[in-house]
C-alpha cells in the first residue's frame, strides 16, 4: 500500500511544477490583490517558467534516453511542431516584413516554452497517486475560498486592482478549470464530482471568462453524454436531469439569469457570441486573417495583423492563427494532432472507460473546441492535452 504513494523523481518534479504553474500562479496573484507582498515576480508565468525549464528539460531528456520506448509517435509530432514554430519565427524575425519585431519573437518563443513545459508536466505526472488527488482537492477549495473573500459587490478585487503586470480573468480561469478537470476525472463518488462541477461553474461565471466557461461546460457535458451512451440507463438519467435543468431555466423556476446579470457572462446571453464587444472584435480579426490567408495560402502572412491593427494582440483568436503565422503546414500540424488525440481518446473512453481516458477526453475535446472557436496556436492547453495523451500511451506501450 505504501508503494502506491511513492513518486519517483520525474513524477515529483512534474507534480511540483504543475502546482507552481497553476494553483501557485492563482495564489500569487490573489496575494498581490490582498497587498500581502510586492510584485516581485512580475506576471509570474514568464519568470517561473524560465526557472522551471532546467529541471523539466532534464527529466524529459533523461527519461527519453533512459527509456526510448517513452518517446512515442505523438511525442515526435509534438517536438517536430515546436521546432517548426521556432524555425518559422526565427526566419521571420531575421527576414521579410516582420524582421526585427521583438514582440512577435517573444510571443512565439514563450508560446513554445509554455507548451513544452505543460507537455512535460503531464507526460510524467502520476495520475493515480491518491495523495496527489487529496492535495489537489484541498487546493481547489482553497482557491474557491480566496475567490470568495475577493468578491465585493459582485466585483472581484483581483480583477479591478491596478497592480503592475496584473493578469486577466482568463488566466485565473485557466488554473481553476484545469484543477476541476483533474478532480472530476479522478475523484471517487458522483456526488463529489457533481459538487466540484457546480462550484467550478459558479467560480468561472464569477471570474467572467466566457470562452473558458463555455468550453469547460461543453467538455464536461459532452464527455458525460459519451459515457452515458455506453449504458441505456445512464443515458436516460443524463437526459432526464438535463431536461429538468433546461426547463427550470426556460420557465424561470431556476432564477438563473437574475443571479448572473452582474457578471460578464450575462452579456453573452444578452447579445450572443457576435453581439458582444469582444465577439465583434474577434470576428473582425478572423475576417482579416481569412483575407490574408487567401492572398498567401501556402506560406501565410506572418504577423500581418500587427501592421494592420497596430498590435500583436490582434491575431485571429482561432486555429487560423496557425495558418496565418505558420503557413498551411503549421495549420495542418496543429489541426492534425488535435483531431488525432481527440479521436484516440474517444476510442479509449469507449473501450476502457477509466479515469485516465476520461481526463484525456476532457483535455482533447477542450483544446480542439478552443482552437475551433477562440484560442490561438500558442494556447498552453495544447501542450497539456498532448502530454496527458503521451503519458497514457507510454504506460500502455502503444504508438
Amino acid at each position: 500500500m505504501l508503494k502506491e504513494h511513492k513518486l519517483n523523481f520525474s513524477e515529483l518534479v512534474a507534480f511540483i511544477s504543475f502546482w507552481i504553474l497553476f494553483p501557485g500562479f492563482f495564489f500569487y496573484h490573489i496575494g498581490l490583490s490582498l497587498s500581502l507582498y510586492s510584485n516581485f515576480l512580475g506576471g509570474f508565468f514568464g519568470i517561473v517558467s524560465a526557472l522551471l525549464l532546467p529541471p523539466l528539460f532534464f527529466i524529459y531528456f533523461f527519461n527519453v534516453f533512459d527509456s526510448p520506448n517513452k518517446f512515442r509517435f505523438i511525442d515526435a509530432l509534438f517536438i517536430s511542431l515546436l521546432i517548426y514554430i521556432f524555425c518559422v519565427t526565427l526566419i521571420n524575425f531575421s527576414f521579410f516584413s516582420q524582421a526585427g519585431n521583438a514582440d512577435l519573437l517573444v510571443w512565439n518563443i514563450t508560446g513554445i516554452l509554455f507548451n513544452f513545459e505543460c507537455y512535460v508536466i503531464l507526460k510524467f505526472f502520476n495520475f493515480n497517486n491518491k495523495r496527489i488527488h487529496f492535495f489537489l482537492f484541498l487546493t481547489f477549495f482553497m482557491m474557491v475560498f480566496f475567490l470568495g473573500i475577493n468578491l465585493e459587490n459582485n466585483v472581484l478585487l483581483i480583477l479591478s486592482s491596478n497592480t503592475e503586470d496584473a493578469v486577466s480573468y482568463q488566466a485565473y480561469a485557466r488554473s481553476m478549470l484545469l484543477i476541476s478537470f483533474f478532480l472530476i476525472a479522478f475523484m471517487k463518488g458522483n456526488l463529489t464530482k457533481i459538487t466540484i462541477f457546480i462550484i467550478s461553474t459558479i467560480a468561472l461565471t464569477v471570474l467572467g471568462s466566457r470562452s473558458e466557461l463555455i468550453l469547460f461546460l461543453g467538455s464536461i457535458i459532452a464527455t458525460t453524454y459519451l459515457l452515458s451512451c455506453l449504458s441505456a440507463y445512464r443515458f436516460f438519467v443524463a437526459s432526464f436531469f438535463s431536461l429538468i435543468f433546461i426547463s427550470g431555466i426556460i420557465f424561470e423556476i431556476i432564477p438563473f439569469l437574475s443571479l448572473i446579470e452582474d457578471f460578464r457572462v450575462f452579456e453573452l446571453l444578452q447579445y450572443g457570441l457576435i453581439g458582444s464587444d469582444s465577439g465583434s472584435v474577434r470576428l473582425m480579426q478572423i475576417e482579416f486573417g481569412w483575407e490574408a490567408i487567401k492572398n498567401s495560402p501556402i506560406f501565410g502572412d506572418y504577423g500581418s495583423y500587427v501592421q494592420h491593427f497596430g498590435s500583436i494582440g490582434h491575431f485571429p483568436h482561432h486555429i487560423l492563427s496557425a495558418w496565418l503565422n505558420l503557413g498551411f503546414l503549421g495549420f495542418i500540424f496543429f489541426l492534425g494532432i488535435s483531431f488525432y488525440i481527440f479521436y484516440q481518446s474517444i476510442i479509449d473512453l469507449i473501450y476502457k472507460n477509466n479515469q485516465e481516458s476520461i481526463f484525456k477526453v476532457f483535455l482533447s475535446l477542450f483544446i480542439l473546441s478552443a482552437f475551433l472557436t477562440s484560442k490561438d496556436y500558442t494556447f498552453m492547453f495544447f501542450g497539456l492535452a498532448v502530454g496527458a495523451f503521451s503519458n497514457c500511451q507510454s504506460k500502455e506501450g502503444t504508438l
